[in-house]
């Protein structure tokens, strides 16, 4: 998906990662060839704050929950990890929530697990 606003390509659903954690979706990022291209990466908390909360197109049809978040309510409450880590605490880094009122969270980087939606410069070779 483009955003023509930024010039990013945005890989269009990250569910198709699988949960990971911080570690993997590195590596799955780096590794992933998508529509024929390479050098997509693990987008910012900056980034994905751009297209936050996706109900705009070309992001509408994305797992987005426009309710604000409870842990008693059944289906899925998506996440996706951002490249950010948090120095203030050793093995922490920032995951994403998907839902209304989400935004950026800190968490363990090994032990949580999360989506990956990659992201790369649309100019890019």
């Amino acid at each position: 998906v483009e955003d023509t606003r930024t010039g990013l390509l945005w890989q269009k659903d990250g569910k198709s990662s699988g949960r990971k954690n911080y570690y993997e979706a590195a590596d799955y990022a780096a590794g992933l060839r998508l529509g024929g291209l390479k050098g997509w990466r693990v987008p910012t908390r900056d980034e994905l704050a751009g297209v936050f909360p996706a109900t705009d197109a070309p992001f509408e049809n994305t797992p987005y929950n426009p309710n604000p978040y409870d842990p008693k309510a059944d289906g899925e409450w998506a996440n996706y990890w951002t490249a950010d880590l948090d120095l203030r605490v050793a093995d922490y880094a920032y995951l994403y929530h998907w839902y209304a009122k989400g935004g950026p969270n800190n968490c363990f980087a090994s032990k949580n697990y999360a989506y990956v939606r990659c992201v790369r410069s649309a100019g890019e070779k």
